[in-house]
């Protein structure tokens, strides 16, 4: 999954070293829990090297994990699952409002996944997922960390994205899908990703190309909403207005020399330290 995943190119991995990519093949299953176990080895591996690792992450759920640690929830029941997924969405928030209100006010109706996993956990615990979530907001002090990232306007934002995904396909989106689905096939996960279900289902003869390509247009603008939406909420976020590439190699210029500054031993010794605002 190398082009629908923006995977770095060999040349970009040559240039600047790069880890934690092609850990499990598109076939495999793969958890954020995982993802943070070979993130934690990897840094103590960079630290104990004197590198200054840095952390490239559009995912939020994994970005979080690494922040403020994972939710410490029982393992999912497959019977309680399957009834929850056989529940239409108005019934699994309708029950969600009665056992976790808060959790129901900040979900939408339509987010089925994450209906399904604030039921299941209310049910399995007796607690309300929003509570034990409140962890979230407290950021780990055993590194100091900078939070920082390029702050596109959102008429400039979207045409980066339409152009982004064009690429993806002039560089053989629809060719890497079809060879990994007579390989080894995709995960229940890897298929649902953005770029590949569309794909995936352009190749099934459920959707024509053209509307599959707006689908990956539309579900890719949305998801960047809901990104942003999350790194907003974190106060230490240094952001960096940009326009145009001009301006992105500027702010890297500018970011490097902040990073630098804070590459010194604290008073325990660990070489990245926490700004805080």
């Amino acid at each position: 999954m190398d082009i629908g995943s923006a995977k770095p190119n060999q040349q970009e991995r040559d240039e600047v070293p790069h880890h934690l990519l092609d850990l499990v093949g598109a076939e495999e299953s793969f958890s954020v829990g995982k993802y943070q176990d070979a993130l934690e080895a990897t840094l103590k591996t960079l630290h104990a090297e004197d590198k200054l690792p840095i952390i490239d992450c559009g995912t939020p759920m994994y970005l979080q994990a690494f922040l403020s640690g994972i939710l410490d929830a029982p393992d999912p029941d497959p019977d309680l699952r399957q009834e929850l997924e056989s529940r239409p969405n108005q019934q699994l928030m309708d029950d969600l409002r009665q056992r976790d209100p808060a959790a129901a006010e900040r979900l939408h109706l339509n987010d089925r996944k994450r209906l399904v996993r604030a039921l299941e956990y209310a049910i399995q615990t007796g607690e309300a997922i929003s509570g034990r979530q409140r962890h979230f907001d407290r950021v780990r002090d055993d590194y100091r960390i900078i939070l920082t990232g390029p702050l596109w306007a959102g008429e400039t934002l979207r045409p980066r994205i339409n152009l982004r995904i064009q690429r993806m396909l002039d560089a053989g989106l629809v060719a890497e899908v079809e060879r990994i689905q007579k390989g080894e096939g995709f995960s229940q996960s890897a298929a649902a990703a953005i770029g590949y279900r569309q794909i995936l289902d352009y190749l099934d003869g459920k959707l024509s190309l053209e509307e599959a390509i707006e689908k990956i247009q539309n579900r890719t603008w949305n998801l960047a909403r809901k990104q942003l939406m999350w790194f907003k909420r974190h106060q230490a976020m240094k952001w960096i207005h940009v326009a145009d590439e001009a301006e992105l190699r500027r702010a890297a210029v500018f970011l490097s020399g902040e990073v630098l500054d804070a590459w010194r031993p604290d008073d325990h010794g660990l070489p990245l330290g926490l700004e805080r605002p």
